[in-house]
């Protein structure tokens, strides 16, 4: 979620920095900046689901890379 969250706002900041609107902001932001979060969304959920499909036991992500870590020694 923290990757999501910085990724997407850090698009949306760089995306709509080029072009300043007065009452259209809402639809810009959302024009300029659907598809890098769509593309982001989905590698996110396709990293969860492997992480989940590895490690079924792990509860969260820290305990799935910890695992995943461990695998790797």
């Amino acid at each position: 979620e923290v990757a999501f969250e910085a990724t997407f706002a850090g698009t949306m900041v760089y995306r709509t920095s080029k072009l300043h609107t007065l009452g259209n902001w809402w639809e810009t932001l959302i024009r300029k900046t659907w598809l890098p979060a769509l593309v982001i969304a989905i590698i996110l959920v396709a990293l969860g689901a492997k992480l989940q499909h590895d490690n079924p036991e792990a509860l969260t992500m820290a305990q799935a890379f910890k695992a995943r870590r461990s695998m790797q020694k």
